[in-house]
C-alpha cells in the first residue's frame, strides 16, 4: 500500500512559486496576499499506468464540435472537443452574457448556466430579450457554492456548462476570500477536473482588472485550455473577441463583431476595420498589414515627432512594444542618419489595437520618418517588412496572403521585401526592397 508523508509548505497562488515560509508578497510576480499555507500529501510509491501512445483510444465523440456560430467556430479553429474548458474574460457590458445565451440558445445539446450574480428573473429577462423561445434543454442554476454547483452537475449530466462568474463561486474551503486568488484556484480545478471526467465542455466567465488583464491568479489561464478577450470597438456597437491562447488551434485569432438585439453577428469588410479614409495624404501615417491568427488585416499607424526642451526625451507607444519602438529608432538614427535624440516620439496604434508581429515594423518605420520630415507617405500604400538591425527588410510569413488584403481594401502600391515567388494583380503595383534607405527614399530629405 502506498504511503503518505504531509508536510506543511508555502506557496503562491498566484504564479505558483514555493516557499519555506509565510511571507505577505510574492518575490516572483509582486503579488500581495497570495501566500497560503498548504498541506501536501506525498505519495512515495505511485499507481500511475505506463501506455503506449499507440494504446490510447480516443472516442468519436472527442473530435472538434461546432459550436453553431461561423466566428467562434473559426477562432477556435474549426470548434472544440469534448472536455475542454475555455475562458471567457472581458469589462463588464462588452457581451459575455450576450454570447453564451447565443450559444446555449441555438445548441441541441443538454445546457446548463450557472448564475452566481444574478436572479433566475434576470438571466431570464435579459435571455428572452434576445431568444424568444429557449431550448427545451437549457437549465438554469442560480448557485455560488462549488458543492451545490457539482452535485447539480453530477445529476444532470450536461454537455454544455457556463460558470457566470469564477469570481463569483464560493469553494468549500471557508477561510479563503471569495474572488481571493487562492478560491479561484481551487474552484478553477474542481470544475476543470469535473469537465474532464464527465467529458462535457466548460465555459468561464471572468473578469479583468482596469489595466486589461484578466482578474485571479496565472494558474487559471494555465488550466483553462482557450483564453478568448472580449473588448470593445471604437464604435458602440462594436465587440472585438481574440483568443490569446489556444492548445487545439492557433493562437491570436480575431474576430469583429456587430451587437444588435438578435445577439452578434460578424461584421463584414472587417479586413479594413482599422483603417480610415484620409482626404489628403498625411504626415506621420502609413498603413500595414499585420497577421492575427490566420487572417490579415490592414491597420494604421500614426507617429509624431516634437522637439523636446529636456535632457530626456520622452518616448510613448500605443499599441506597440515600447522596446521595439527603441529598437526601430536607433536603426534609423544609425542607419538612415536621423535625429531624435531632442525629439519626443509618440506612435499610436488607430484603434486600440495590440501589435505584436514583426511585418509591421516597415509600417512603423515609415509614419517616424514622415513625421521627422513632414512628408506624407502616399496613402494608397501599405508597408509589409521586418527591420533588421542592418538596416534590412527582412522576409516574414504570409506575404501573399498579405498582398490580397492589400488588393480588398482597395490599396494600389505593396512595399515589402524581395521574393521572387510573389505575384501582383494588375490593379496592385508591387515594390520589392532589400534595404530600408531604398524602400523609404520618397520620404527621405
Amino acid at each position: 500500500m502506498a504511503k503518505l508523508k504531509t508536510q506543511t509548505a508555502f506557496a503562491c497562488e498566484s504564479c505558483g512559486t514555493a516557499y519555506s515560509k509565510w511571507q505577505g508578497q510574492c518575490e516572483s510576480c509582486g503579488s500581495w496576499n497570495t501566500v497560503v499555507s498548504r498541506q501536501e500529501k506525498i505519495e512515495k510509491l505511485g499507481n500511475s499506468r505506463l501506455l503506449r501512445l499507440s494504446e490510447v483510444e480516443v472516442s468519436d465523440d472527442y473530435h472538434r464540435q461546432s459550436t453553431g456560430l461561423d466566428f467562434l467556430d473559426r477562432i477556435l479553429g474549426g470548434g472544440l472537443p469534448r472536455g475542454a474548458t475555455i475562458l471567457l474574460a472581458g469589462q463588464p457590458g462588452t457581451g459575455k452574457s450576450t454570447l453564451l445565451f447565443q450559444l446555449f440558445g441555438t445548441s441541441k445539446q443538454k445546457c446548463l448556466y450557472v448564475s452566481a450574480e444574478e436572479s433566475a428573473q434576470q438571466v431570464a429577462s435579459r435571455f428572452r430579450k434576445q431568444t424568444k423561445n429557449p431550448a427545451s434543454d437549457f437549465f438554469l442554476h442560480t448557485e455560488n457554492q462549488l458543492s451545490e454547483i457539482l452535485r447539480t452537475i453530477d445529476k444532470l449530466k450536461p454537455d454544455l456548462v457556463a460558470i457566470d462568474s469564477i469570481q463569483m463561486i464560493v469553494g468549500e474551503s471557508l477561510d479563503r476570500m471569495k474572488g481571493g486568488s487562492a478560491s479561484i484556484r481551487e474552484v478553477s480545478e474542481a470544475l476543470v477536473a469535473k469537465a474532464k471526467a464527465m467529458n462535457f465542455t466548460l465555459w468561464i466567465v471572468g473578469h479583468v482588472t482596469k489595466d486589461g488583464e484578466i482578474a485571479g491568479p496565472k494558474t487559471l489561464e494555465h488550466l483553462v485550455d482557450s483564453v478568448i478577450l472580449f473588448s470593445e470597438g471604437e464604435e458602440s456597437q462594436v465587440r472585438i473577441l481574440q483568443t490569446q491562447k489556444h492548445r487545439f488551434g492557433i493562437s491570436g485569432e480575431l474576430a469583429i463583431l456587430e451587437m444588435s438585439s438578435q445577439g452578434l453577428s460578424e461584421r463584414p469588410g472587417a479586413e479594413s476595420y482599422w483603417m480610415q479614409d484620409h482626404a489628403v495624404d498625411l504626415p506621420g501615417c502609413a498603413f500595414g498589414a499585420a497577421l492575427f491568427g490566420s487572417r490579415v488585416y490592414c491597420v494604421e499607424i500614426q507617429a509624431l515627432c516634437s522637439d523636446t526642451h529636456f535632457p530626456s526625451p520622452r518616448r510613448s507607444a500605443n499599441g506597440f512594444d515600447i522596446n521595439r519602438l527603441y529598437l526601430l529608432l536607433a536603426v534609423l538614427e544609425k542607419r538612415l542618419k536621423f535625429a531624435f535624440s531632442h525629439q519626443d516620439v509618440y506612435l499610436n496604434v488607430v484603434g486600440g489595437l495590440k501589435l505584436t508581429d514583426p511585418a509591421v515594423d516597415l509600417a512603423v518605420a515609415a509614419a517616424l520618418v514622415s513625421a521627422q520630415t513632414e512628408k506624407p507617405t502616399d496613402r494608397r500604400s501599405v508597408f509589409v517588412g521586418e527591420l533588421g538591425l542592418t538596416g534590412e527588410i527582412r522576409m516574414v510569413p504570409s506575404l501573399a496572403q498579405r498582398l490580397r488584403a492589400c488588393e480588398q481594401v482597395g490599396r494600389a502600391r505593396f512595399i515589402c521585401p524581395v521574393s521572387k515567388k510573389l505575384e501582383a494583380p494588375d490593379s496592385v503595383e508591387l515594390l520589392q526592397y532589400r534595404e530600408l534607405k531604398e524602400a523609404l527614399k520618397d520620404l527621405l530629405p
